[in-house]
């Protein structure tokens, strides 16, 4: 068998355990997006979704196909290790960087103003906001979203407005 042959059986095998190895970890992190912090109607009412699938199609794409390029049977254990741990680092920092936005922007407050629903994400919010607000809302959820109410409706005719 050719050297060139050897050397892309190699490369792929260990490409095809990184892109396993990848699909658990975005699996997991869609789990994470999906039930926690975007749950739905969030999900479909910020639109997170495409935008999330693009993140985790590049950090799955990317880390097994630089392993397919710098992965070689020439290389000792100890570059392979360097070159795989590159790789984890760059893919792993990619992937929380991908998330911290995600996070930053999940929806936190669902509020009912007057004849409407309003969804505010954790990045409209300022520390002043917190200040200002009741106990029981001066943190935000880990997962799920504070309901609020400017305040009542006086009738029906508020509360179910005719357009």
């Amino acid at each position: 068998m050719k050297q060139t042959q050897i050397r892309w059986r190699f490369a792929a095998n260990w490409a095809l355990r990184h892109i396993v190895l990848s699909v658990v970890v975005a699996t997991l992190a869609a789990l994470l997006v999906y039930k926690l912090w975007y749950p739905m109607p969030y999900r479909a009412m910020l639109g997170v979704g495409s935008i999330f699938v693009v993140l985790l199609c590049v950090d799955v794409v990317c880390g097994p196909l630089l392993t397919l390029l710098l992965a070689s049977p020439r290389k000792s254990k100890r570059e392979m290790t360097f070159d795989l741990a590159v790789i984890g680092i760059i893919q792993t920092t990619a992937l929380i960087y991908g998330l911290h936005a995600v996070w930053s922007a999940r929806p936190a407050v669902l509020a009912f103003e007057t004849d409407r629903l309003t969804v505010i994400s954790a990045s409209e919010l300022e520390d002043a906001d917190f200040q200002q607000a009741p106990q029981e809302f001066k943190q935000l959820l880990f997962s799920g979203v504070h309901q609020v109410a400017t305040r009542k409706p006086k009738d029906n005719s508020e509360f179910f407005p005719k357009y």
